[in-house]
């Protein structure tokens, strides 16, 4: 606020020396300053507010205001890196594995400009890695008698047409911006192009159902609740706190009390456990070294500059932070989701019945997937279009009522961490194991080689052989060539994440 207080006086003194100085080059300032008495003695004689507007607009309609006009203030200049800048466009052009394979080039090639956003990376004992964003997919199922009517939960499908809970047009489907002044943040606002399909088919089989759970989602996503990355480009989802018993209030100050002090011996308990966790995990792989890193190789330069085909982008996305697999069975989806890197996917089970009277009854049930191992970690409670229509009921606050439960065991299991402290050896160690990955995933490894090189867990020579031994002459060239050539293979190895075959 200081800084932006401290332009605009700038801004100020510079506009008004301006006009002074248009206003003494001006031949009608002689002409002013001559006939100061006549005027003096005029406006004594009593000008009518209409013959002192007259003149004041005779005098600056006279004046020559081009040199002042032409003055311009200088754009604020975009101090972002190359790859960042093009990630976060990627991002809010609705490419998030792009945006993301980006940001890790920017990690790798820049650590030390892009040193904040390398030393926001958190811990997840879900994972048990670190991570600077989970990545998540959202898939559809439906089954029954699907008539062309599904009959979804709507805003008027209760017995109460009370609001309460999110405001729904908090979240437009067709934009949102980047908040100033956060962890990652921007500062601009920008146009999303999330995906209108898969907007369309989720509402058409989910309505209120859908909407609910991308509020819910958004709102952890844009406070970083899983990872940074990116996370600031979204704006918080604004809550309104339902009605309440003001008579309650003190019951309920002391269970929240007793409540957070449980939460903070469990907070306590846990990082014990990550931190041992983190340890066992880390210390599996060979030694760090060893005849595996081979000489270096002479990186030529590259004599032209790939660039990232935006229409590589796997899945579309359906809101920011979680893209849009399809209407898919589970399986399918968690088969999609491990060809693409994806850590947990949201499943939709939707099934259609006939009531009576020809309705249709919409029964909707959510799943939190572990795409690793395809285990279900949470299911909410089903959504019913026929139960939602008891007299007094009011939509929103039902379908709220019935993911709840969801979203308190992700908010439990996902919750990140800090880091836990690494001693050189286990950080070697874990570098080792990351020699095995896969090409999808060499970016993302260099970006933690770049981690522990900032924490001087490892030395210099350490990075250079990690970098050879995963990337090879390419690996060189992102540590030594120029920013040109670096960027070109940074493009060149996202195109060939985005491009592997399922």
């Amino acid at each position: 606020m200081l800084i932006h207080c401290h332009f605009c006086r700038q801004v100020s003194v510079f506009v008004a020396s301006a006009l002074l100085a248009v206003v003494l080059n001006s031949p009608l300032y002689g002409q002013i300053d001559g006939s100061y008495d006549s005027m003096q003695e005029e406006m004594e004689m009593g000008y009518s507010g209409e013959s002192r507007q007259s003149a004041s607009t005779s005098i600056f309609s006279s004046m020559n205001l081009a040199p002042l006009m032409a003055a311009s203030i200088p754009a604020m200049e975009d101090k972002r890196p190359p790859l960042r800048k093009q990630s976060d466009e990627a991002f809010l052009d609705g490419r998030m594995a792009t945006a993301l394979e980006l940001f890790f080039g920017n990690l790798v090639i820049e650590p030390e400009k892009a040193s904040e956003q390398l030393n926001s990376v958190k811990y997840s004992a879900m994972l048990k890695r670190p991570v600077w964003q989970v990545r998540w997919g959202v898939s559809l199922a439906v089954r029954g008698d699907d008539t062309g009517d599904r009959g979804t939960i709507t805003e008027g499908s209760g017995g109460n047409s009370r609001n309460s809970g999110f405001r729904g047009d908090e979240f437009d489907t067709g934009e949102f911006g980047m908040n100033e002044g956060g962890p990652m943040g921007g500062g601009n606002t920008a146009a999303a192009n999330l995906d209108q399909t898969a907007e369309a088919e989720l509402e058409d089989a989910l309505g209120l159902v859908a909407e609910v759970i991308a509020e819910q989602f958004s709102l952890r996503f844009s406070r970083g609740d899983f990872g940074l990355a990116l996370s600031s480009i979204a704006p918080p989802a604004a809550v309104i706190d339902p009605p309440r018993d003001d008579s309650s209030d003190a019951m309920e100050q002391e269970m929240d009390d007793s409540m957070e002090q449980e939460r903070m011996e469990r907070e306590r308990m846990e990082q014990e456990r990550m931190e041992m966790e983190m340890e066992r995990s880390m210390a599996s792989g060979s030694e760090f070294g060893g005849p595996r890193a081979a000489e270096m190789d002479v990186v030529p330069p590259l004599d032209e500059t790939p660039t990232i085909d935006p229409g590589l982008e796997p899945f579309p996305m359906w809101k920011p932070g979680i893209v849009y697999l399809g209407s898919v069975s589970s399986a399918e989806a968690t088969t999609k989701g491990k060809a693409r890197d994806i850590d947990f996917i949201l499943h939709f089970d939707v099934i259609l019945k006939e009531g009576r009277e020809g309705a249709i009854q919409n029964i909707s049930r959510c799943r939190m997937i572990r795409v690793a191992d395809g285990k279900t970690i949470g299911l909410s409670k089903p959504s019913d279009s026929f139960e939602v229509q008891r007299p007094g009921t009011v939509a929103r606050d039902y379908v709220n009522e019935q993911v709840a439960n969801l979203f308190a065991i992700i908010d439990r299991q996902m919750v990140l961490s800090a880091m836990p402290k690494l001693s050189p050896e286990i950080a070697k160690r874990r570098i080792a194991s990351l020699f095995s990955g896969s090409k999808a995933d060499r970016l993302k490894a260099l970006a933690e080689i770049r981690l522990y090189q900032s924490q001087q867990l490892i030395s210099d020579e350490d990075v250079e052989k990690a970098f050879h031994i995963i990337g090879g002459a390419d690996g060189m060239r992102l540590l030594y060539g120029t920013e040109e050539d670096q960027i070109a293979t940074v493009h060149e190895w996202v195109t060939e994440a985005l491009t592997i075959e399922e």
